[in-house]
């Protein structure tokens, strides 16, 4: 990855630094022939984006008759991992391995207008690069236009409406400084990682475009017979200034832990072509550095420290056994708290999965997650990786959908991870979840693991989950609240309420969703905040005494509404009910033609204990009418009598 590693003069370069030899670069040859007339009659070139240009220059050959190279020219090729095409371009691959620098030859009679135009594509503009796909081009793609088209994607690869051809008879030499994130991003974006893109991507030398230009000129005359233009074109906004950094004795020392002379530091630098300048400092030896063009790659104080050791040895660096130390006042209880969840979702039989933290915008758009919640990645590995997820619900159902497809078909999943999302102030926000799907028959045995799965099943078996979870974790006291959700079924999402803030949400999974995936059955999933889960994990519970006088229990039975629920029905029976009430269970609900449509029956087991007496019959049954009767005037509850 080191960028002037990428080509023979640099590993000239290193090699005569590290055996003491003197290094002297080599200079371009003369070109062998001289056409009449200048380069700026058959070309002119325009830079419209010196950002990601700052230097493009061009030179031109007449008279070149294009064949096969000398035999020396195609061995070496071939020794490089370089495939023989013509001279010409071979005449390209042989500089861009000399000096690390890629160039391209274009042929200047395709080139319309007799124009070099190097600006950013279009939207919908296309074109086809020279291994015949047809491109359709970003907004944020670099490219090399003539005058009517564009001829080649800047650093990564040229077009097949301007290559060497059998006819070409004049080549246009092209060598130009690009922006290394720039070529990355077009590089990526296209799939195409050439040779050319390999080098750019990592920083060429920006100062040797004169160079590589004229030694392409100078070859061209030989293995082309060709003549070459006089002059060369060189557009640049302003010249290039290396960049100074400074190495300071006690720093190198610190990082290397070694004690280097500063005098040896000085001769490792100039021979590995930096220029090193002592600064007055009482207290310090200190080096101003210049960066030479060649290591863009050297940014900051610690890079010369290496390039240092480099040379140095790094085998002189002693080893250093590492060490830590105690804080008194450090903390693991989060890290034990979110331990303890993954412990509890364990034991209540679900198995953990692991997704990244990065996400499609196709997946979002499935799951109906707002735009403006979004955080888009600015250089995304791929597509499907474009955005931090805002949501683990996602790539849950994505998970259970590929163990569908590898007919594993009953599963219970959970995944403690990290989302991420945009707040109304333009902030990103983190925040740790906790998600839960569930699929299938998960709990069931023998003979009942043939009867279909319905929605209430799955529904309530994720919500016995889910309660199971907040006891073990000893969260404050919460309740499920009816809402609406875009990846959940209409009726079937109910939001977790905490400390009177909702906190997570729960439902059935809608079923155009379900199909991406062919779930042809109902599935589960929700997504609860850490934080309610964690806060009281390690809080030590009250003992309180136990009732040493019997317990009366009570059942009752009652008919109500279809939109009646549990949580009102306990409630309202907690309203009513003394303090001697100590316990509400319900055990049955029916639904069924003698009851009528929209009413269900619900069943209820009542515990009734004092702590300072033994309660008689009658007190139980004035205890037991004082609720009943709250049934019936809060909730129009129907009371069965036995």
């Amino acid at each position: 990855n080191r960028p002037d590693a990428l080509g023979h003069i640099g590993i000239a370069r290193d090699l005569a630094a590290l055996s003491g030899l003197p290094f002297a670069p080599p200079r371009p040859d003369a070109p062998a022939a001289i056409a009449s007339g200048r380069i700026e009659d058959l070309v002119t070139v325009e830079v419209r984006d010196f950002d990601r240009c700052p230097h493009y220059g061009a030179i031109a050959v007449t008279d070149v008759t294009i064949g096969p190279s000398p035999l020396w020219l195609r061995v070496r090729l071939f020794s490089l991992g370089v495939r023989p095409v013509s001279n010409v371009v071979d005449i390209t691959n042989l500089v861009m391995l000399e000096y690390g620098h890629p160039t391209h030859a274009f042929d200047l009679d395709l080139i319309k207008g007799q124009r070099i135009i190097v600006r950013r594509a279009l939207q919908g503009e296309k074109m086809r690069t020279l291994d015949g796909v047809d491109r359709d081009l970003d907004a944020d793609d670099l490219l090399i236009c003539d005058a009517d088209r564009p001829v080649a994607l800047a650093g990564v690869m040229g077009g097949e409406n301007t290559e060497i051809r059998a006819s070409t008879r004049r080549v246009l030499f092209e060598c130009a400084y690009f922006d290394a994130r720039g070529v990355r991003r077009t590089a990526r974006r296209h799939g195409l990682h050439s040779e050319s893109s390999h080098r750019f991507e990592r920083g060429v030398d920006r100062d040797d475009v004169r160079e590589a230009l004229a030694q392409c000129g100078a070859l061209a005359t030989r293995l082309a017979g060709g003549a070459a233009v006089a002059g060369a074109i060189h557009v640049q906004r302003e010249p290039w200034r290396p960049a100074t950094l400074t190495l300071r004795h006690r720093a190198m020392k610190r990082l290397l832990g070694l004690d280097v002379p500063m005098d040896q530091a000085r001769d490792v630098l100039d021979r590995l072509g930096f220029a090193p300048v002592d600064l007055h400092d009482a207290e310090d030896r200190v080096l101003q550095v210049t960066v030479p063009s060649h290591r863009p790659d050297v940014t900051r104080e610690a890079d010369l420290i290496e390039e240092v050791a480099r040379l140095h040895g790094l085998d002189k660096v002693p080893e250093a056994v590492p060490s830590a130390k105690v804080a008194p006042d450090a903390s693991d209880a989060p890290f034990r708290a979110v331990a303890a969840c993954r412990g509890n979702l364990a034991a209540l039989g679900l198995r953990e999965i692991m997704n990244y933290s990065f996400i499609s915008g196709a997946m979002l758009d499935m799951f109906g997650i707002e735009s403006n919640r979004r955080v888009k990645l600015p250089n995304p590995v791929s597509s499907d990786h474009a955005f931090l997820r805002p949501s683990l619900v996602p790539q849950m159902v994505e998970t259970l959908g590929r163990n569908i497809s590898r007919q594993i078909c009953d599963a219970g999943l959970f995944e403690i991870g990290r989302v991420f999302e945009r707040a109304q102030t333009g902030r990103i926000c983190e925040r740790l979840m906790v998600c839960a799907g569930l699929m299938g028959r998960v709990g069931r045995t023998g003979p009942d693991m043939r009867r279909p799965v319905d929605r209430e099943e799955m529904f309530l078996g994720l919500k016995g989950v889910l309660d199971g979870l907040l006891r073990a974790q000893k969260a404050q006291p919460h309740s499920w609240k009816h809402s609406a959700n875009p990846a959940f079924e209409e009726g079937w999402c109910v939001s977790l309420v905490v400390d009177g803030r909702a906190r997570g949400t729960m439902g059935i999974l809608r079923s155009s969703i379900r199909k991406e995936w062919r779930m042809g059955e109902p599935v589960a999933v929700a997504e609860i905040e850490a934080e309610p889960l964690l806060e009281n994990v390690f809080r030590t519970p009250a003992a309180a005494d136990v009732g040493a006088y019997p317990s009366v229990s009570r059942d009752v039975a009652m008919i109500v509404s279809e939109d009646v629920t549990h949580e009102s029905v306990v409630a309202c029976i907690r309203r009513a009910g003394p303090p001697e009430l100590t316990s509400v269970v319900l055990f049955d609900i029916y639904r069924g033609d003698a009851i009528g449509p929209a009413r269900k029956s619900m069943a209820y087991s009542l515990v009734y204990q004092s702590k300072d007496r033994t309660l008689t019959d009658e007190e139980a049954n004035e205890f037991h009418e004082k609720v009943k009767q709250a049934l019936r005037m809060e909730l129009g509850a129907q009371i069965r009598e036995a």
